[in-house]
């Protein structure tokens, strides 16, 4: 017997010995089965989501399928609100990847069936118009980023709206809010109910483009109704308007003002080596008739006077309307003027 309970002792087999091998097999064979249970149900809700079909909502644009067969707006996935009957709009997985934005931004995106690699980070479509992805997955109109009022859970909407500040060819400064800055360079372009009808504001908001230089600010700032914007060039305008001469007066104090402004309009002052010329050929003129009269013996001194005192009117009067006329009073205009004084003469 004390044989017997040596070998035993030393072989490790007991009365109890199987059972308890037996056991620790089972427990073994337990584990394992679990584990692989585990991984097994992880890979078919992956590939659950990876298989969930695709479908048209309202037969006209992308939706959602849910798990009990119905087709939402693809744009109501994850925006903690049910639309699908039993809830799988919200349940499935809303930061399945992420995606990382040109400004090295974080955005979950949703395992919604689609693949959202060829995509923009913040794309997305909410009721048929241009989305906003936030950072959380949540989809919203793109009109109503940074409008004042957080439409993100996460507040991602409304605190990067001075992410990017650009400059308008006026020079005016334009926030843009986090990876919306417009491929094209345009500070002001936005999507409001479609790609590019939107006008930005300039403090990052944007409305429809249709809406700016209407009279009515739309924009909380008001920079949609500026004169710098509406009417950028009424300043050049005024200054490039050409001033039109008064009406010709038989005033002597008025025609002399009168010439001395279209004088100084023209660039032609007493120095002017043209009008010196021309006033010249002018006294040249009075001074024949001044000497031809008496010696025609047929005219008084007083018929003389009266005679040079029209034609000096009469040569005053169309010096100035002739530089109305051209703007530029020179010998022609002048010549002219001494033809008809002489007439009157």
């Amino acid at each position: 017997v004390a044989t017997m309970e040596q070998i035993s002792s030393a072989s490790g087999l007991t009365s109890g010995g199987k059972i308890e091998d037996k056991t620790d097999e089972e427990e073994e064979t337990s584990t394992i089965k679990i584990d692989t249970i585990t991984v097994d149900t992880l890979q078919d809700e992956t590939e659950e989501e990876d298989l969930r079909k695709q479908c048209l909502y309202k037969q006209k644009r992308p939706g959602f399928t849910c798990d009990s067969g119905e087709c939402i707006d693809r744009g109501g996935v994850c925006d903690k609100h049910q639309d699908c009957t039993d809830g799988s709009d919200e349940t499935i997985s809303c930061c399945s990847s992420t995606c990382t934005t040109s400004t090295m931004g974080s955005v979950c995106i949703p395992s919604d069936g689609y693949n959202h690699t060829v995509n923009d980070c913040r794309n997305c479509s909410k009721s048929g118009y241009p989305g906003y992805r936030c950072d959380d997955g949540a989809c919203i109109y793109r009109r109503k980023l940074c409008d004042g009022r957080s439409q993100c859970k996460d507040n991602s909407d409304e605190k990067y709206c001075a992410f990017h500040l650009c400059q308008t060819e006026q020079g005016v400064l334009v926030n843009v809010p986090r990876d919306m800055l417009d491929q094209t360079g345009d500070c002001r372009r936005c999507d409001y109910n479609s790609e590019g009808d939107g006008f930005r504001c300039n403090n990052a908001r944007c409305i429809l483009g249709a809406w700016k230089c209407d009279g009515t600010a739309d924009c909380s700032d008001g920079s949609d109704e500026t004169d710098q914007l509406c009417t950028p060039l009424a300043g050049q305008e005024e200054e490039r308007q050409p001033q039109l001469g008064p009406a010709v007066s038989t005033n002597k104090a008025e025609t002399v003002a009168t010439m001395e402004q279209i004088s100084s309009a023209s660039g032609l002052n007493s120095g002017s080596n043209t009008q010196k010329w021309c006033w010249l050929m002018i006294v040249g003129i009075v001074y024949q008739n001044l000497v031809h009269a008496p010696l025609a013996g047929s005219a008084s001194s007083t018929v003389i006077v009266l005679s040079l005192t029209a034609m000096w009117n009469a040569v005053d009067s169309l010096l100035t309307l002739g530089a109305l006329l051209t703007n530029s009073p020179g010998c022609v205009v002048i010549q002219k003027a001494i033809s008809v004084a002489m007439d009157l003469n």
